[in-house]
């Protein structure tokens, strides 16, 4: 029980919490702003950060493959707003 107790308070978690909360916001947001056909699929943009930032935070390899991928969900993700 005790490690739950100091898991729950690490400024990890902390961070985590703050930053789920301010992802809420902003889908809130976009939700009710915009056309769902448009706003869903923005939610891939995370596919890219996640990349981009396990490359810098924990120095993972970024190969071809996953430069071929990341670019195939940008470039959807341009086609599906470009009437919006």
């Amino acid at each position: 029980m005790l490690f739950v107790a100091q898991t729950l308070m690490s400024p990890l978690v902390a961070l985590a919490a703050v930053s789920f909360g301010i992802a809420f916001i902003c889908w809130t947001l976009a939700s009710t702003r915009l056309p769902l056909s448009v706003a869903y699929p923005i939610t891939s943009v995370i596919y890219p950060l996640v990349v981009v930032g396990s490359a810098i935070a924990f120095h993972e390899p970024i190969g071809w493959t996953k430069i071929a991928g990341l670019a195939l969900i940008m470039g959807g993700l341009t086609l599906v707003n470009l009437n919006s």
